[in-house]
């Protein structure tokens, strides 16, 4: 259902930023296309992050873009200029759980904030830089609080769980004590 919902928001946030373009209509089928005939449906039913991923490389491009033509938003229109002030720190802040989970992910990071330095808005680059960097503080933070490790990928020995035959259960069983 989590997948499911991240599905539909991808589609209803590419909509939006395709309604600027085109009709409605028109807007919601390229959308819905996009994602409906890619791999990226299948993904919505596997127990994997990767479409949590997906939503918030999109999520944090979408405001980014947002943003960026924000400038140009007919009087009235629905990208509120609240919004439209807090959209750089946002979009920094929603691709840190990506990265946080794929380090690779940071080169999405790149788009923003090359359209922030080309238009020299160096107070919203920081605000970029700054959401980015607390949301990934509180990620490895709350990490380190539960596991004892600030990330599960990075400086911590990870090994498979080797299976001999299918009978048999690969590690014995522990018994749990309540101490």
């Amino acid at each position: 259902a989590v997948n499911l919902a991240l599905l539909m928001a991808m589609v209803w946030m590419g909509a939006s930023y395709l309604k600027r373009y085109n009709s409605d209509a028109e807007a919601v089928l390229y959308a819905a296309g996009f994602f409906f005939l890619s791999t990226t449906f299948a993904y919505a039913f596997w127990l994997h992050p990767e479409l949590f991923n997906m939503a918030s490389v999109m999520a944090s491009l979408y405001l980014a873009f947002r943003w960026w033509e924000s400038d140009a938003e007919p009087p009235g229109g629905t990208w509120s200029r609240r919004i439209a002030a807090a959209a750089p720190v946002l979009s920094g802040a929603v691709l840190a759980p990506a990265v946080y989970n794929k380090p690779v992910l940071a080169a999405f990071g790149l788009v923003p904030l090359f359209l922030l330095a080309r238009r020299r808005r160096g107070r919203e680059l920081a605000g970029w830089l700054l959401g980015a960097v607390v949301a990934m503080a509180l990620l490895a933070g709350l990490s380190t609080a539960l596991t004892g490790h600030p990330s599960a990928y990075l400086g911590v020995q990870r090994s498979g769980v080797p299976v001999e035959t299918i009978d048999e259960m690969p590690v014995e069983p522990q018994e749990v004590r309540a101490d």
